[in-house]
């Protein structure tokens, strides 16, 4: 069993307006924003009513997924997303994540774009899996 997921990579892949196109945000690359000061991760420009949304990564709000979490069939906040004059339809689990065995093993470099993953924990002579990981998007005001 895994004690918990987190990422370790600083990008992500959202799908904003169309689901058959995803845009990418990476927590290191930033943009200025159009209108005031400041930066953002994403500037993007709407092909159809040409307004211009923008999508802000924040981190140290989120939290690791974990074991009991899975077990109750709950989900963890792993990032908040400031997202002005877009919606978020989809998350894909791209990049590199990292898992905890119950036992404490570390397991670096997971791809999740598979659906699943599955390793054997030799500290704790037990298999370890994750499957099927899904993204909710939550209304925070």
């Amino acid at each position: 069993m895994i004690t918990s997921v987190t990422t370790s990579s600083l990008s992500v892949a959202i799908v904003v307006r169309s689901p058959k196109k995803e845009t990418y945000v990476r927590l290191v690359e930033t943009v200025p924003l159009p209108f005031g000061m400041g930066h953002t991760h994403l500037v993007q420009k709407c092909k159809f009513c040409s307004s211009v949304g923008t999508v802000t990564m924040i981190t140290g709000l989120g939290r690791p997924l974990t074991h009991a979490d899975s077990e109750a069939g709950k989900c963890a906040p792993l990032m908040l997303f400031d997202c002005r004059g877009f919606e978020q339809l989809d998350y894909v689990f791209r990049g590199e994540w990292e898992a905890e065995s119950l036992k404490g093993t570390i397991f670096e470099g997971i791809d999740l774009s598979g659906d699943e993953f599955v390793e054997y924990d030799e500290r704790g002579e037990a298999p370890v899996m994750t499957s099927r990981p899904s993204a909710t998007f939550n209304i925070v005001k």
